[in-house]
C-alpha cells in the first residue's frame, strides 16, 4: 500500500473490526505514514457493513 501511495495513486484502506493486534496495527499505520489513507471503523454489526464497504465514487 505504501508503494501505491508513493506513486501518487489514490488509495484508501478500510479496516472493519478489532482484536488483540489492533494497537500494533495502528502503530504500523502511523510508522508507514499511511494514516491519511486508512479508515478504522472498529467493530461493526452486519447492517453497518454495507455503508463501510461501499466503493468510493470515482473523481475523474
Amino acid at each position: 500500500m505504501r508503494q501505491l501511495v508513493e506513486r501518487g495513486l489514490p488509495v484508501r484502506f478500510d479496516i472493519i473490526g478489532d482484536g488483540p493486534e489492533g494497537q500494533r496495527l495502528l502503530y504500523t499505520i502511523h510508522d508507514l505514514g499511511l494514516q491519511e489513507h486508512v479508515v478504522w471503523h472498529g467493530r461493526r454489526v452486519p447492517p453497518q457493513w454495507s455503508a463501510a464497504c461501499k466503493p468510493p465514487t470515482p473523481s475523474y
